[in-house]
């Protein structure tokens, strides 16, 4: 199963990610597409809905994950 996670720290600040994990009874299971997707239920109930799309970029791709509402945090006072 994928977890969809708040990760924290960087200087872009807060983010969603995804990574493996098993199911926990403190979250959300959806099955999509023959995956089985996760997600926090206090996160979840703090994003809304979760979208997570495969972008292509030159030779690769990456995965985008953004949310109906959207996690903020951080910020880069680099000079």
């Amino acid at each position: 199963p994928i977890l969809v996670i708040l990760q924290t720290g960087g200087l872009a600040g807060a983010s969603l990610a995804m990574v493996l994990d098993e199911p926990k009874e403190t979250d959300d299971v959806y099955k999509i597409n023959g995956f089985t997707m996760l997600v926090d239920k206090e996160l979840h109930q703090r994003t809304r809905d979760i979208t997570v799309d495969c972008v292509s970029y030159g030779m690769g791709f990456s995965f985008r994950v953004v949310s109906e509402s959207p996690v903020y945090g951080g910020s880069c006072s680099c000079s």
